[in-house]
């Protein structure tokens, strides 16, 4: 008489060995990113832009910005920007404009956030922010000496009676209109 065995496996076991033969299916990119730019507007704010030629799965984009010079500064995300893809898993183009902390060259960079939770980064760019030249120049004082500031309204120009650093005339001079305002004529 011959007998047969049987080997009992429970059935998670089975379930793990099962999963450690399958192959992995290969891991696809919740987003393709076409392309990032990032300019500066004025001295006080940066325009992002970028496009994506597809985007399956993903929720949005956190967007980081840290200064070029300070490498080790803290990478805390400054906004985040919703997808704007279609379900199709098509892609989308978005613009986020942001207000910098002051002049200076700021990195900027993405990071997609997908359904699952996974957050992606992308490449950045560097834009350059410069302080604006003034647009007016203020007086503080004008010192007319102690003989006082002479001046008179000429067509539709100024003339001041001018003296040297040792009060000697030199004569009728044209001015700017605000020497006249400023002497009362």
């Amino acid at each position: 008489m011959t007998t047969t065995r049987r080997l009992s496996i429970p059935l998670t076991v089975a379930l793990i060995l099962a999963l450690l033969a399958t192959p992995a299916a290969p891991a696809s990119a919740a987003v393709i990113l076409a392309s990032f730019e990032a300019k500066a507007l004025s001295s006080t704010a940066a325009l992002l832009a970028w496009n994506t030629d597809g985007e399956e799965g993903n929720v949005g984009f956190y967007v980081y910005r840290r200064p070029v010079r300070d490498a080790a500064s803290e990478e805390l995300p400054i906004a985040f920007v919703p997808s704007a893809a279609p379900p199709s898993g098509l892609g989308a183009s978005y613009r986020f404009t942001d207000t910098v902390p002051g002049p200076g060259a700021y990195l900027y960079w993405l990071a997609d956030l997908d359904e699952k939770g996974n957050v992606t980064d992308h490449p950045g760019a560097v834009v350059e922010i410069v302080p604006e030249p003034p647009t007016a120049v203020s007086l503080v004082s004008l010192d007319a000496g102690s003989d006082g500031l002479t001046c008179r309204r000429v067509n539709q120009g100024c003339e001041c009676y001018i003296r040297n650093s040792k009060g000697t005339p030199l004569g009728w001079r044209s001015r700017p209109m605000l020497w006249c305002k400023l002497a009362g004529v």
